[in-house]
């Protein structure tokens, strides 16, 4: 299966739309399938780019769907992953090369990676190809219908929803419906009782759509937007309907 690299770049030029690769960036999320990796060092580094007030929960909001999303693993923060970045920087004469950027070298070259999903000429110099750097091929959609358009009439009008997931049924407030930047359909919602792998039965949880089955919407509706949702910018690269 395909991995592909997602590096602070990619983010930062999927958030910002007036980036001159914004437009790129979309395009190369809609297209691309399969599995992907970041590290923590490359979540640190866009949090930071993020740093703004006005910006900070859009900055958590991508923390954590990285963190969440099965379809994205995340390497953790480590001394041997430091330490493997500060010896591929030492070794480097000549080059503008930052930790962070070594660090993801280091954990592409663990995995076997080719492919990254970036801005910089810097992972090229390293022997990876630079997704962002590059056009896109053609695109191909996938859809649920008429899954989206359940979801989304429960959204318009606040009923919740139940579902079965995984290890049961779920009873859950739907805010957010949408695709994420790997291309995976999600669902936010505040899970108001039911089945939990985690143990945590009531709360926000993002789930995927593709394993929802039984979807119905029930005769119970809910108000305004909980505590803990932001229904502004998404780091989803598409946006179905939300509160």
């Amino acid at each position: 299966m395909r991995i592909t690299f997602l590096d602070s770049s990619f983010f930062l030029a999927l958030v910002h739309k007036d980036d001159p690769l914004h437009e790129r960036a979309e395009a190369w999320q809609r297209v691309l399938r399969g599995e992907f990796l970041t590290t923590e060092y490359v979540l640190q580094q866009t949090a930071d780019a993020l740093c703004e007030e006005s910006l900070r929960e859009l900055a958590l909001e991508i923390v954590w769907l990285m963190r969440a999303d099965p379809g994205v693993g995340v390497v953790p923060a480590s001394t041997a992953l430091l330490e493997e970045g500060l010896r591929l920087l030492q070794e480097q004469k000549g080059t503008d090369w930052s930790l962070t950027e070594c660090t993801s070298f280091a954990a592409m070259r663990y995995a076997g990676l080719r492919d990254a999903l970036t801005t910089s000429r810097h992972f090229e110099q390293a022997g990876f190809r630079s997704l962002l750097r590059m056009r896109p091929p053609d695109e191909v959609k996938t859809t649920s219908p008429d899954i989206r358009e359940k979801l989304c009439e429960a959204i318009r009008h606040g009923c919740v929803v139940k579902f079965r997931y995984h290890d049961g049924l779920r009873l859950v407030e739907p805010y957010r419906y949408g695709r994420s930047v790997m291309g995976h359909e999600l669902l936010r919602g505040f899970q108001r009782g039911g089945a939990s792998k985690s143990g945590e039965a009531v709360g926000w949880k993002t789930f995927r759509v593709s394993e929802i089955d039984e979807l119905t919407l029930t005769d119970q509706h809910f108000g305004t937007a909980r505590s803990g949702y932001s229904g502004g910018e998404s780091i989803m690269s598409e946006v179905y309907c939300q509160v």
